[in-house]
């Protein structure tokens, strides 16, 4: 289990820490101050955890997670966020301004609601396994349970069916508004006369 750097009793599994560089550039050329950002140190640490019900199911079956972070739809939590302001006095040297550092610390909590989707497998010690699928499938690991995640699903395709529903029409009113025009418009079939 992994111990918060900031936060003495915050316990989690994934654990990522992040320190930036935030300044402002002069640039010559356009004769402006550009923002610039540099990581200085990002880490990134998890150990083995294993996914169990926690609900009135047998909570001694256990599904052990491999290859976490190559998951995708893993959102972490900010557990502790904090700026550090610096001034130096040779920014104007160097045709810097004074910049900042900003510390942030992400996890992933023990006892949060996760759900996994990958390919689960029986190894040979009797122990499930959630790993990568071998056939190229997406592995993905979320923020919370499978119901919420369908709900949210469901809404973004209603999202898309309502927004191609106003494409339809749109675009079958500006045909039927050219067929109507284009029908009204007298046509010159005639020679052009000339005066």
């Amino acid at each position: 289990m992994l111990t918060s750097h900031y936060v003495p009793t915050c316990y989690g599994v994934i654990q990522k820490s992040i320190v930036q560089q935030n300044k402002k550039v002069f640039n010559k050329i356009t004769s402006t101050w550009v923002p610039k950002m540099k990581n200085l140190q990002e880490t990134l640490k998890t150990v083995p955890f294993s996914l169990a019900a926690n609900s009135d199911y047998d909570t001694r079956v256990s599904v052990l997670v491999e290859s976490p972070l190559t998951a995708t739809g893993l959102s972490l939590e900010l557990v502790h966020s904090r700026l550090r302001f610096k001034d130096y006095f040779g920014h104007l040297l160097n045709m810097e301004k004074p910049w900042w550092l900003e510390e942030k610390e992400e996890m992933l909590k023990v006892g949060s609601t996760l759900t996994g989707f990958g390919e689960l497998v029986l190894d040979s010690n009797h122990v499930l396994r959630l790993q990568p699928p071998k056939d190229g499938n997406t592995y993905m690991l979320i923020l919370s349970d499978y119901w919420s995640y369908l709900k949210q699903q469901e809404s973004s395709i209603m999202l898309y069916k309502f927004l191609t529903a106003v494409f339809v029409m749109t675009a079958g009113l500006s045909s039927l508004c050219f067929l109507i025009g284009s029908a009204m418009r007298p046509e010159v079939t005639g020679l052009i006369r000339m005066a």
